[in-house]
């Protein structure tokens, strides 16, 4: 008997040694977060700042990902004005400047040459031979004013062009890149991260400090509060007195 019944406990035990190590292995379900209106001040100001953090969080994701089309859009616009005012300057502007605005033939440009600044009326339209814009540039840029204007507008131009070029194809790496960002560092007191390891503790300190200020923000209003739910019992006591 007494061999049956240790035979029986030790079945017993396995029996339950299988049934924790069962319960070991099963993963915990995850308790669903069910929404809730708030009710209270204190709900109230928990649920905006959930809203504003969700919110910013999510104004940074579009943001970063718009930065990836926002730029070749910027690009083609600026290139575009560019354009644009050097066509305008060219074919619009300088002509008018000179005074060889108003040759659209041949026999206006003999005219011009005779000194004569009218245009003139041909009798057979068909005939004509009709002068192309770079044609009337080119007078006016053999003027005296056209030579200072266009001289002073190429000036500009090119820098332009050029320091735009520069800001498109510079890269934000490299050993001068580098270099300007140790600078900045030294002089605003930065450890900067050379290593993986530094640049994750360096993120993980950040978020921690971004934690910490959002926690003492929350019990500043958790205690304002309970200021004013005070305030408003000492009130109501006081009127009922």
């Amino acid at each position: 008997m007494s061999t049956q019944n240790n035979n029986n406990n030790n079945n017993n035990n396995h029996d339950n040694n299988d049934m924790n190590a069962t319960n070991r292995i099963q993963p915990r379900r995850k308790r669903r977060k069910r929404f809730t209106i708030p009710t209270t001040p204190r709900q109230f100001q928990t649920c905006l700042q959930r809203l504003s953090l969700k919110g910013l969080s999510c104004m940074f994701f579009i943001a970063d990902h718009a930065m990836y089309l926002l730029g070749p859009v910027l690009i083609a616009l600026a290139s575009l004005i560019i354009a644009g005012l050097t066509y305008l300057y060219f074919c619009v502007v300088l002509p008018m400047m000179t005074g060889t605005n108003w040759i659209v033939s041949t026999e206006d440009y003999y005219a011009y040459q005779h000194g004569e600044g009218r245009h003139v009326e041909s009798s057979d339209e068909e005939s004509t031979d009709i002068i192309s814009t770079s044609q009337v540039t080119f007078l006016a840029l053999a003027t005296p004013t056209g030579l200072l204007h266009t001289a002073i507008v190429a000036f500009f131009l090119l820098n332009v062009t050029y320091n735009y070029y520069k800001c498109v194809t510079t890269s934000n790496s490299g050993k001068l890149y580098d270099a300007v960002v140790r600078e900045l560092a030294t002089v605003t007191n930065f450890d900067y991260p050379e290593t993986e390891e530094e640049l994750i503790q360096c993120k993980r300190t950040v978020e921690h400090k971004i934690a910490a200020k959002l926690e003492l923000r929350r019990r500043e209003l958790q205690l304002q509060s309970q200021l004013q739910l005070a305030a408003d019992a000492r009130r109501s006591r006081m009127n009922n007195e």
